[in-house]
């Protein structure tokens, strides 16, 4: 293979300084390690550098363009960071069972890995494949640092390998070379750490929703009071902050809002649905009712000289029937201390204020004029003015931390954040809440977002006691001892750049299971409120010794496989349930062994043309012409196929075919896919399970 070759001795480690000399020592340890094919003539590179630490970026390429290129990552000691080679391989579209096995490709890439940095492979732990292989142009691989046996998820190492011809295709190492371990001796042990969870951090009852056909649902759960924001320190049993600060986004509204533009008149009459909507339409509060609104906000301060710049009315898919204007009012104002855009979002049902964002200028300003309890005080002035009756059934947040962290000394922050969560029959519902920016310089707020939901909320009456939750949280759970990195921050909160983290060594929640139960019976639930179900290679009870039983697993193995323990080869198979595995062999992978879920698996095929609105029949049982008709068709030959008069099968029973899917037969028997019995197709005999995995096996390996 052009990219593996053996190891060259390494140079000896210099700084690879931003300079001549600091580039050629960085092409000459890349080139020690990486072949650069001879094509590859063109070179470009560029510099980057953070706190002391330089990185170089080195591109070869072709002349021409058409071979590819070769990407490297390089750091000041001679360390690469990332390798990306791009090539135009020549790709089916279609997928296909890779002809690099998975442990073939495992093996190459990290030899990879030795040939990058000898002796690494030895200090990382695989992320273990947790379900079905996908199938695709490449296999990637995951590994985390393993430090005193312990894994440290903050350092890792990716490596993808082309699934058809074993080339590396791209590599990435993160590492923090400088980081101190501490030493595992003298850890607070396991129980311990349940303990100290269960004190220091815990769990709490809340309402979380879902959303699917324009329906809402709300049910009640436990899970973690801070996320997985925090852990328990292994040594003092003390909670400890895992997560750095990101900053804070602003209103959608400043992104989405549009020029506003007339409309020209359609002379088609409406239909029924663009006549309920222009109905709906007419009952919201109008464009400039919601500017007369906003203006007449005092505390927004939208003075006459703020014109409206851009509108935009949006439904929130959250909910059925909720609307809001979003406006943008800009300003020529030259006063260093006004902004010169104001975002706010208004409610088009009710008219209340639900979003409001502006950015005032600090001038240099270091240090704010307000203590925190004095900025939550004003915040709290301000709500009660803007949104009195919602406001009332909130409660404040005190585990969010998107605020700040202390400056140095005694130093007030510039800004502070708050968040204030609805709750419902004594429950909190965090989908529904109110986060406030405070500008404490200026003493003004300068960030409002309200989230309001009009729902129906279920009685907690009955609910599991708080120490049954904690036992099945632990058992099936569970918290892991790792290593985890805290990044120094400034007084925004925001990581400090090139500084290494102080490396902590905690108890943690497992991170493979939603730490979501349901209230009622505990049982763990995925996101959308549904039994959590973990993604598995199938193992059917009933194939053992069966003709079709390598083809049936091999499709298993890539997650093309249908519900249940048994498979029932020797069974008919209806038209969901084989659409459920070529939907699968095609590479898409969503929840369609849900029957709640098959509209949507038959949506996508009618939009991917394999299937057509009238043939839609879920339950009738698939004759075998039907069957190659949709195979023919995810592969996008039917235009092809529906040309008459020129194919010939070579079927006996080539007159038994259905006249219009003569040449859809003929395909698929010229890939490989279908190959008859006894020199017949028995176009019209239906089709059984086993029969129908090895069609798709064939469809994978033709």
């Amino acid at each position: 293979m052009v990219l593996l070759m053996a190891f060259v001795t390494l140079l000896p480690v210099q700084g690879l300084a931003q300079d001549d000399a600091g580039l050629e020592r960085a092409i000459r340890a890349v080139k020690a390690k990486i072949e650069v094919p001879d094509s590859f003539t063109e070179f470009n590179y560029h510099t980057y550098s953070e706190g002391d630490k330089v990185s170089w970026y080195l591109d070869w390429t072709s002349k021409d363009r058409l071979e590819g290129n070769l990407s490297v990552r390089v750091d000041d000691k001679g360390d690469i960071l990332s390798y990306s080679f791009y090539k135009p391989y020549d790709y089916d579209s279609t997928r296909k069972f890779p002809k690099i096995s998975r442990q073939e490709a495992r093996d190459i890439a990290e030899a990879f890995i030795n040939r990058m940095k000898p002796g690494l492979v030895s200090v990382l732990k695989p992320v273990e494949d947790s379900g079905p292989l996908p199938l695709g142009p490449v296999h990637s691989f995951d590994y985390i640092r393993l430090e005193n046996g312990i894994p440290y998820p903050g350092n890792s190492v990716n490596v993808s390998v082309n699934s058809e011809t074993g080339e590396v295709q791209s590599y990435y190492y993160n590492w923090s070379g400088d980081a101190s371990f501490p030493q595992p001796e003298g850890v607070i042990s396991l129980e311990e750490a349940q303990q100290a969870y269960r004190e220091k951090l815990g769990l709490k009852l809340t309402y979380e929703y879902s959303y699917r056909d324009e329906e809402s649902r709300v049910y009640a759960v436990y899970v973690p009071v801070y996320g997985s924001n925090y852990a328990i320190d292994a040594f003092t049993g003390e909670s400890i902050r895992v997560s750095p600060y990101y900053g804070v986004y602003p209103l959608r509204g400043a992104q989405m809002a549009v020029k506003e533009r007339d409309m020209a008149d359609g002379a088609a009459p409406l239909t029924p649905e663009e006549r309920k909507a222009v109905e709906e339409m007419a009952s919201l509060v109008s464009r400039e009712k919601a500017e007369s609104i906003a203006r007449g906000i005092k505390e927004l301060e939208i003075s006459k000289d703020y014109k409206v710049a851009a509108s935009y009315l949006q439904k929130d898919m959250n909910v059925k029937d909720s609307y809001t204007w979003e406006l943008s009012f800009e300003s020529d104002a030259k006063d260093s201390d006004r902004p010169s855009n104001i975002w706010v979002r208004i409610n088009a049902k009710d008219g209340g204020l639900v979003g409001y964002s502006r950015y005032i200028p600090l001038e240099g300003q270091r240090e704010g004029k307000y203590t925190e309890e004095k900025a939550r005080t004003a915040v709290e002035e301000f709500l009660k003015s803007v949104c009195a009756k919602r406001f009332k059934d909130m409660e404040f947040d005190p585990t969010y931390e998107e605020n700040y962290y202390p400056l140095e000394g005694d130093k007030k922050p510039t800004s502070y954040s708050f968040r204030y969560i609805r709750k419902v029959n004594g429950v909190q519902f965090p989908a529904n809440y109110i986060h406030v920016v405070f500008d404490a310089v200026n003493g003004k707020v300068t960030g409002f977002d309200l989230n309001w939901y009009e729902l129906e909320f279920p009685s907690v009456e009955g609910v599991l006691e708080m120490d049954s939750i904690y036992e099945k949280m632990f058992d099936n759970v569970g918290l892991e001892l790792l290593y985890t990195g805290v990044y120094p921050a400034d007084g925004r909160g925001m990581a400090v750049p090139g500084e290494e983290p102080d490396i902590k060594l905690v108890y943690s929640v497992k991170q493979d299971k939603p730490a979501i139960f349901d209230a009622f019976s505990g049982e763990i639930l995925d996101g959308s409120g549904k039994p959590f179900v973990e993604r598995k290679v199938v193992e059917y009870s009933d194939i053992d010794g069966h003709y079709a039983e390598n083809q049936i697993a091999a499709l298993a193995e890539y997650g093309i496989s249908l519900p249940g323990e048994a498979f029932r080869p020797n069974e008919s198979i209806v038209q969901k349930d084989f659409l459920r595995l070529l939907v699968k062999a095609m590479g898409y992978y969503g929840a369609y062994d849900d029957d709640e879920a098959l509209d949507d698996m038959y949506n996508l095929l009618i939009r991917e043309k394999v299937i057509t609105r009238e043939e839609k029949n879920p339950e009738a049982a698939v004759t075998r012409e039907e069957a190659v008709k949709f195979v023919v068709r995810s592969l996008g030959f039917q235009e092809v196929a529906d040309i008459k008069g020129i194919f010939v099968t070579g079927f006996k029973d080539q007159g038994s075919i259905s006249p219009e899917l003569v040449g859809y037969v003929a395909i698929a028997k010229g890939l490989g896919i279908v190959g008859g019995s006894g020199g017949n197709f028995n176009p019209k005999a239906g089709l059984s399970r086993a029969e129908a995995a090895v069609m798709l096996y064939n469809y994978l390996t033709r």
